[in-house]
């Protein structure tokens, strides 16, 4: 009966070592990194300026809390990945939707002083 609980504790010890062994970590400073991208996407007026990519990386940041919460931190770190992937090319359109019009607005000006010149 002894030798019994021994293997049945040994068994049930080794499994939950295995399980341990081979789950993912929570996925801390990935999440971190995501909500802080995406909040320098809002900060540069992303969602004004690439609306589409703005939303997809919200709602890849939102499935991952959602993941994380049920403690699916493989599945979740795939979504982080997503939602730092659109945030950063969010920024970038939004980076450069602003400086074509900046670009624009010196062409304007340096019309208006050619003008006067004339």
């Amino acid at each position: 009966m002894k030798s019994l609980f021994t293997v049945l504790s040994s068994v049930v010890l080794a499994l939950v070592l295995a399980g341990c062994a081979t789950g993912q970590p929570k996925p801390e400073s990935l999440l971190a990194q995501a909500q802080s991208r995406v909040e320098q996407a809002r900060s540069v007026n992303a969602e004004r300026h690439a609306p589409v990519v703005f939303r997809e990386a919200q709602k890849n940041l939102k499935m991952a809390n959602e993941l994380i919460s049920k403690e699916e931190y493989e599945k979740a770190t795939s979504y982080l990945d997503r939602s730092i992937a659109d945030s950063n090319l969010a920024i970038a359109t939004s980076n450069a939707e602003k400086s074509e019009k900046a670009a624009q607005q010196v062409q304007k000006n340096l019309r208006a002083l050619e003008r006067e010149v004339k």
